[in-house]
């Protein structure tokens, strides 16, 4: 049920015209300016609020940025990449060397 609420909202948010990428609580907005960004922050953050969700200040980057964390990996505007963030490079590497070891793989470990 949350994520059809959600996506409903995203679908109203994209009227205005505003892109927002959502995953569960995560949200992402792409805007095209630091202006735009600004502006779109503040009609996302309305709409939510309006709409009884509340927004946690300590988890939010209200900064627009061209290079973020977002959902572990690294976002990269600039070039249009998106990378691995350190921690998950690091898990994914501890995970092969594991594998790598044990030759086969049993299923219950993928």
């Amino acid at each position: 049920v949350f994520i059809e609420v959600l996506a409903s909202l995203a679908a109203h948010l994209c009227s205005f015209p505003l892109c927002l990428l959502c995953y569960l609580d995560d949200n992402l907005i792409l805007s095209s300016s630091f202006q735009r960004a600004q502006r779109d922050l503040q009609t996302t953050i309305s709409v939510l609020q309006y709409l009884g969700f509340s927004v946690n200040i300590k988890k939010s980057q209200f900064t627009p940025s061209t290079h973020l964390l977002h959902l572990g990996a690294t976002v990269d505007t600039g070039v249009c990449q998106v990378f691995l963030s350190q921690e998950r490079q690091d898990i994914v590497q501890g995970l092969s060397k594991s594998f790598h070891s044990m030759g086969a793989i049993p299923l219950a470990h993928l």
